[in-house]
């Protein structure tokens, strides 16, 4: 009788492991695919504390790829203090590609795994004539292209400069997007 009890307590207890971890792992409405943006959105905002929507006005702008490095990651507290709400964005240090996607997907892994609801960052890079980060090409001004009178070389251009920014990670330019004047001379 003490074996069946046994048997029948563990079963119950495997069975409540099972239902915790099964709801657990259970995905969230604002990290499901399947659900509308706009549900999406509200369900992340209504989870979200004051001091995380403050984490996503906040941008990171630093021109030392050292600051997010693995000493950095390695002191906690200090990487909880700047991150730990989430931040909106990174803009420019201007290091190589290998650098730059190894502090790029550093960052992202500690946003994912280490703050509370996982909310990744976005990179934002200029785009003025080009990529402006080593080892990528720069390009005539956007005004001088405009003087070519050329949209194909404009293209070629900027699918040279949009390949580049990709290698990186980079989610969002800052750049010319409109032809506000010619200038025949």
């Amino acid at each position: 009788m003490t074996f069946i009890k046994g048997c029948l307590l563990l079963s119950l207890f495997a069975l409540i492991i099972g239902i915790a971890n099964a709801q657990s792992n259970k995905l969230l409405p604002y990290k499901n695919p399947s659900l509308s943006t706009e549900k999406r959105a509200k369900d992340l905002l209504s989870r979200m504390t004051i001091d995380e929507k403050v984490g996503q006005l906040m941008a990171v702008w630093d021109n030392n790829p050292d600051r997010f490095n693995d000493a950095f990651f390695a002191d906690e507290a200090k990487a909880k203090k700047i991150l730990g709400n989430g931040i909106n964005s990174c803009q420019p240090y201007f290091a190589d590609i290998k650098e730059t996607v190894t502090t790029r997907n550093r960052l992202q892994k500690y946003l994912a795994e280490k703050t509370r609801l996982g909310i990744p960052s976005f990179f934002v890079d200029e785009g003025q004539h080009g990529l402006m980060k080593p080892e990528a090409t720069s390009f005539p001004m956007a005004i001088g292209l405009a003087c070519s009178w050329d949209p194909k070389l404009f293209k070629e251009v900027y699918t040279v400069a949009a390949n580049e920014m990709s290698s990186r990670g980079t989610h969002h330019v800052l750049s010319p997007v409109i032809d506000v004047c010619r200038d025949p001379r």
